[in-house]
């Protein structure tokens, strides 16, 4: 419920019947109009009221006002908490004019407290002969029970966590316990690199002259690699077999390739750096050859040293 007040413009071709005399109102909103209401909210956006205004219209050139009133009813939607609009139907009444108008209002709502209102409501309204007039108020307003509530905001969406993975292998730095794995190796879920285990073999083969125990030179970059390969895996021992070509005597070519083992394992030791306890030497003679037949070609193929190392690593696996 509330009440009102404002002032009314009526339409400039009214003519306002007083006794036996025809007035013409005047404008510019020259009619008073306090007034009473009462209403109903049934949705926070659907309501309706019914209102009575009492009229005093100013009567042009006499000095003098002309009286009347208006009652109606309103159903009124609210766009926003303090923005509403209205249709509705009234009678208005000035002295002995009498007119039925379908009335639009556009209006301006705002809490005091839980319960009061301060409002500001601007009104056209026409009839069937297309008298318009328009109206402008202020009022107050009183809500039973609580005033409406809007409604709460939607809680806002927590921020997705940031989740920080410096070497880019999907486990968060938070929970990484090997940070800064490459990019291309496999890891576990605790950011460690996964590994698989691989078998690498060296060979060493190094040939002689005729009844030589000399190392040529030409074979210093294969000793260099064994070298390397036994440093890169300092649990491997060697071992160097000897052996010579069916010219000469058993028990000679057995002495012989004793003498070509060993030549390759001192070189080893004092030209490449290996402990000389990680060298052990043996020969064979003439009783292993690796070509069968007395050619040149075999003979030559048969004056040799081999030795085979094989170590297991574990190596990462990749992406």
């Amino acid at each position: 419920m509330g009440g009102h007040i404002g002032a009314m413009d009526l339409d400039s071709d009214r003519m306002v019947s007083k006794g036996s005399s025809v007035y013409e109102p005047s404008q510019d909103f020259k009619t008073f109009v306090p007034g009473l209401e009462l209403g109903y909210r049934i949705s926070p956006n659907w309501e309706v009221r019914g209102y009575y205004d009492y009229l005093q219209a100013d009567l042009r050139g006499t000095g003098s006002s002309g009286y009347g009133e208006s009652f109606g009813a309103d159903v009124l939607f609210n766009i926003t908490d303090n923005f509403y609009t209205g249709l509705g139907i009234n009678r208005t009444n000035v002295e002995q004019l009498h007119d039925t108008f379908a009335r639009l209002t556009v209006g301006y709502r705002t809490f005091l407290d839980d319960n009061l209102a301060f409002k500001v409501e601007a009104a056209a309204q026409q009839d069937d002969s297309n008298f318009t007039d328009y109206l402008a108020n202020v009022g107050i307003q009183y809500f039973f029970g609580s005033a409406p509530q809007k409604a709460a905001p939607a809680p806002k969406p927590a921020p997705a966590p940031v989740v920080v993975d410096s070497d880019k292998d999907g486990v968060p730095d938070e929970s990484d316990a090997c940070p800064g794995t490459p990019a291309n190796y496999k890891v576990d879920e605790r950011g460690c690199t996964k590994y698989e285990t691989e078998t690498v073999t060296e060979k060493l083969l190094v040939n002689f002259d005729t009844n030589s125990a000399t190392v040529k030179p030409q074979y210093y970059p294969e000793l260099q690699r064994v070298a390397t390969f036994m440093k890169d895996f300092p649990q491997l021992d060697v071992v160097i077999e000897g052996h010579t070509d069916d010219t000469g005597a058993a028990d000679y070519n057995l002495k012989l390739s004793e003498r070509r083992a060993a030549s390759v394992g001192e070189a080893l030791a004092s030209q490449f750096g290996i402990d000389r306890a990680r060298i052990k030497t043996v020969g064979y003679g003439e009783g292993r050859p690796t070509m069968e037949g007395t050619s040149k070609e075999a003979r030559a193929a048969n004056r040799r040293i081999e030795a085979k190392l094989s170590a297991t690593k574990r190596v990462p696996e990749t992406k």
